[in-house]
């Protein structure tokens, strides 16, 4: 009986197994059905303002094949060491209507134009490759530093790693249809992002933070930052967070890991696994407070009360993407991670992404009420309450959907409550997405999915779960802890 049981769920993982970073064919046949007839076709199928992905998807594969070469990027264009700020960053939507043309090949199969689709996606990214202001190996240009940088989450390079992230997803939908010589030349190319930025990130952190992190020494910290920066609290009278805190699960620093992850995946790269991994754990252990709360919740400001928990949003979604593309190739140790440890206020817990997840989510329908303001005088101003809808800017936001994907591991019945909107309290979306920042709402943080409902909304049910294990309060806590209580509106501090 033991060995039939292990055929039949070994049989059940190869089935389900991802054949692509972010998509399984069990996947692919929602998907199929959806296209045609929902949820997700078009605006309002599922309820008020729900997004119409397909239909975009649609539309903006059309985009692209009558232009295609309007998301190439001409990087570093002069032959001199690039540094912070020194060119302009890619768009924040660059690359997008690559992307969904390369998604619409994947799904779409019966299409007519589909090998049209699939030969302009692969001529595009090999002249994006061929770019000589996008060569990374071209080290005249893109210069090594030591022991890091020029760069290290400074902008080109995070809204780099975030387009870079949906070119590889647009590579992965069709990369096993090229030639080998294609995908020689696109495999080097990709990789060499990742090689060029994973070292400014990792020497950054061990010279400013623990120069023993590489070998999982965390015994002689700098202390660089301690008590210093934006020395500022996650919400009112909340967790005290500084400049030594915020270097960890930064959600700039967060692209870059996210496509270090994503090309360690796709192209089996020890180095860039194992440095990925490193960055995940630290971010929980030393960027996220004893219940949960991200270091990013300090960014709220006076005038944008909601904005770190939107800050806060990109990370998270960073953090389930990384965690995800490693269960999804079997290996789910960070959807299950789970420590007390942290340092300079940070210890305690335990912590873990699901438990990040749905403390987060939880501000969407006022489960947890908390204040993004250091005056007493607007504490308890429904104004300055951190939720969907900042009551000073008149913002709104849709940045819970960055998160479904993870849920597809813990299942909770709470998180996809929220995310639906349909939870109590939970206000419907807004028209068109809302507030952005700069990239098409509902796909996922910094715009790097396809699109996160169509996608992922509403598949917690075994139908095409891309894993073993998970399920609800499962992977390391998909509930909360502390002092939030789900079932009643409280005042957390």
């Amino acid at each position: 009986m033991i060995v039939v049981a292990s055929l039949f769920l070994l049989m059940i993982f190869s089935s389900n197994a991802s054949a692509y970073l972010n998509a399984t064919s069990a996947e692919i046949a929602v998907w199929q059905s959806r296209m045609v007839s929902g949820p997700y076709k078009s605006t309002g199928d599922v309820s008020t303002n729900s997004p119409g992905d397909w239909d975009r998807i649609v539309g903006h594969k059309n985009n692209f094949l009558s232009s295609p070469s309007s998301s190439r990027y001409a990087g570093q264009t002069l032959n001199v060491c690039v540094t912070p700020e020194s060119i302009t960053a890619p768009g924040r939507d660059l690359g997008r209507p690559l992307l969904d043309a390369a998604f619409y090949y994947l799904v779409n199969t019966g299409a007519g134009d589909r090998e049209t689709v699939r030969t302009a996606v692969r001529d595009e990214l090999l002249a994006q490759a061929g770019t000589a202001g996008t060569t990374y190996t071209d080290t005249s240009r893109w210069c090594p530093g030591s022991p890091y940088g020029p760069l290290i989450d400074e902008n080109p390079g995070f809204d780099m790693s975030n387009w870079m992230t949906r070119l590889i997803f647009a590579y992965d939908y069709i990369r096993p249809t090229l030639s080998g010589g294609d995908q020689t030349t696109l495999d080097a190319w990709f990789l060499s992002w990742a090689q060029f930025t994973r070292p400014n990130i990792d020497g950054w952190l061990a010279s400013a933070r623990y120069p023993g992190r590489e070998s999982d020494d965390y015994s002689s910290p700098t202390d660089q930052g301690v008590g210093s920066a934006d020395f500022k609290k996650t919400h009112y009278d909340g967790w005290q967070s500084d400049g030594w805190i915020q270097a960890f699960g930064s959600n700039r620093g967060g692209a870059y890991m996210r496509y270090t992850a994503l090309a360690g995946i796709l192209f089996n790269d020890a180095t860039l696994k194992t440095s990925a991994k490193r960055y995940f754990k630290e971010a929980i252990k030393y960027g996220t407070f004893a219940d949960g709360t991200l270091s990013e919740m300090y960014r709220w400001e006076d005038s944008y009360p909601t904005l770190g928990w939107d800050y806060a949003a990109l990370t998270i979604g960073e953090l389930v993407t990384i965690a995800d593309v490693f269960a999804r190739s079997g290996d789910a140790e960070l959807y299950d991670f789970s420590t007390s440890t942290g340092y300079n206020g940070t210890a305690g817990g335990p912590k873990s992404l699901g438990q990040m997840m749905t403390l987060f989510l939880s501000f969407v329908d006022g489960s947890t009420v908390r204040y993004g303001t250091e005056n007493a005088a607007n504490n308890g101003n429904s104004a300055y309450k951190i939720d969907t809808v900042d009551g000073v800017s008149g913002d709104e936001y849709v940045d819970d959907t960055n998160v479904v994907h993870g849920n597809l591991y813990y299942r909770s019945a709470y998180n996809k409550s929220v995310y639906l909107r349909t939870a109590s309290g939970a206000p419907a979306y807004p028209p068109g997405g809302g507030t952005s920042g700069g990239w098409t709402p509902f796909t996922g943080d910094w715009g790097t999915y396809p699109a996160m409902l169509f996608m992922y909304g509403q598949m917690e049910d075994n139908t095409a779960n891309p894993y073993l294990g998970g399920g609800e309060g499962g992977g390391g806590g998909g509930g909360l802890s502390g002092s939030v209580n789900l079932t009643g509106k409280v005042v957390v501090q």
